[in-house]
């Protein structure tokens, strides 16, 4: 299962949209399945990349490893690159032994 989001309007209320969102997800699905086996914190602050140039950047992410046979993954990302950006809110669920998740 996948579920993901891109929006190309950059702005700080769009980003903090973004993170409050993925959070959001993040508290729901650990009220369901529990902690997550993981939780990966990148740069929380909105860098304009009109500003400050930048390649994009890890945001947050967490993952539960085995949570009923499943592998999953709630994740926020400003992707960039070429000077196309977006913010990109994304859920996985995967088989547990797919091979291309860790």
């Amino acid at each position: 299962m996948l579920f993901s989001i891109y929006i190309g309007e950059l702005s700080d209320a769009n980003f903090k949209a973004c993170l409050k969102a993925s959070k959001e997800i993040i508290a729901d699905y650990t009220k369901w399945y529990g902690e997550p086996d993981e939780l990966i914190t990148g740069n929380q602050k909105y860098v304009d990349p009109y500003k400050k140039k930048h390649w994009g950047y890890d945001v947050l992410e967490a993952r539960w490893k085995n949570v009923n046979g499943e592998k999953m993954k709630v994740e926020f990302t400003f992707l960039g690159g070429k000077g196309e950006y977006q913010f990109l809110v994304v859920i996985n669920h995967f088989h547990k032994d797919y091979p291309y998740y860790e």
